[in-house]
């Protein structure tokens, strides 16, 4: 960050009465802001000194910026996060709820009706367990794009709905995080780490379905989910980098 910028976002946040959390949010979206309008200013052929001088000229009084910030951080940010955590929380159960709590709540209720029977995995004759290699070696996928190669060579044999199920449908079941996580918490707003925690979280749910019998651990979920996430991140970074030009017009207009 520019010493100028990094001053002048300074003397703002400095007078907000706010969280660490809530500043680290702002200087995001100002040095965001700003950088775009420097960037704009250098492509009109000015230095780099001279640019950032006409950004910060353009952004604004930084007394006017701050007692502006200070009344909406009271109102407009709290809701936000509030209800951006509820909506989180919501997905996240219900993604839960989906790939295990459900498949082992009817696994219970079907071997009480009818006694055992589990169609969510294959067992090998002589079954000792999940940790069996046999086990293993029915009910798991360690090739990547083997199974999405295999609906694609051998679509007759499956639905539609069983095809695009398990191609698309572990795309958008991920894709909202990629989204809320961002949105939520500040270290996520690096690529880099939202695919290492859609990895890491797409992962452990394909563990606990192979352990719990619930579900076939397969790579190319592992795969897709992440994909998913990576789309739901650059939606994010798409409507934020719009946000951050539609807020940045009017102080440009104003300085024209």
């Amino acid at each position: 960050m520019e010493p100028k910028v990094e001053a002048y976002i300074h003397k703002i946040v400095s007078q907000l009465h706010c969280g660490k959390e809530e500043k680290k949010d702002i200087i995001d979206e100002i040095e965001d802001h700003l950088n775009l309008l420097i960037q704009e200013y250098k492509e009109g052929g000015l230095s780099n000194e001279a640019a950032v001088n006409k950004a910060l000229n353009s952004f604004g009084a930084q007394d006017q910026i701050a007692t502006g910030l200070q009344t909406s951080l009271s109102t407009f940010h709290k809701v936000f996060k509030i209800a951006t955590s509820i909506l989180f929380g919501f997905y996240a159960f219900i993604l839960l709820f989906k790939l295990l709590l459900e498949r082992m709540i009817h696994l219970t209720f079907t071997t009480e009706q009818v006694g055992f029977l589990n169609n969510y995995v294959t067992f090998p004759e002589n079954d000792r367990g999940i940790f069996d290699l046999a086990y293993i070696h029915l009910n798991a996928n360690f090739i990547p794009f083997k199974t999405t190669v295999q609906y694609i060579l051998e679509s007759d044999s499956y639905n539609l709905s069983v095809i695009l199920h398990n191609t698309i449908g572990n795309v958008l079941l991920f894709l909202p995080l990629g989204l809320f996580l961002p949105l939520l918490f500040k270290k996520y707003k690096v690529f880099s780490k939202v695919l290492v925690f859609a990895a890491i979280a797409s992962l452990s749910i394909e563990l606990l379905q192979l352990i719990l019998q619930v579900g076939q651990f397969d790579i190319d979920d592992i795969i897709l989910n992440t994909i998913g996430s990576s789309i739901g991140f650059l939606c994010f970074s798409f409507l934020h980098r719009i946000k951050n030009e539609i807020s940045s017009i009017p102080s440009t207009i104003e300085h024209l």
